[in-house]
């Protein structure tokens, strides 16, 4: 399974949102934190909000905030926004694509068995695990 772009970018911003909980962060921050253009920035914000995982201010005060704690955001929620869904084979997406040999696929159980175990990975990951091993990593570094 390869992760976009979009959703590496998104993974990256999220994390960035859940080190600044005590209040908003404009767009102009993320962007320069993260190296995302600002363009693109909104590309990557829109399914986030929309999804209810992001809370957007507008104005001259506005930007962005998690809509909940970063233990409480798990990395698949965050990929399942910008992605809508996390399949390692395109014949498991039954809304997008209809394989003709679906029902008689000596392999299907492989692939529905791998994306279980991608599912459970990345449910198991917050954004609150990622800065935590960050931090434990970073303060290692000094020691």
């Amino acid at each position: 399974m390869k992760v976009s772009t979009m959703g590496r970018y998104a993974m990256r911003v999220m994390v960035e949102l859940a080190k600044h909980t005590s209040g908003l962060t404009t767009a102009k921050e993320l962007s320069e934190a993260q190296d995302i253009s600002i363009k693109y920035l909104e590309q990557i914000m829109m399914p986030l909000v929309r999804s209810s995982l992001v809370v957007s201010v507008r104005g001259s005060q506005g930007g962005y905030r998690l809509a909940y704690h970063p233990h409480e955001i798990t990395s698949l929620m965050v990929l399942q926004a910008v992605k809508g869904t996390v399949h390692p084979a395109p014949c498991l997406d039954e809304h997008s694509y209809h394989c003709p040999k679906r029902e008689q696929c000596e392999t299907q159980y492989l692939w529905e068995t791998l994306k279980e175990s991608i599912d459970s990975v990345l449910d198991s990951i917050s954004l609150q695990t990622l800065i935590d091993r960050h931090n434990k990593a970073s303060i290692g570094m000094w020691l």
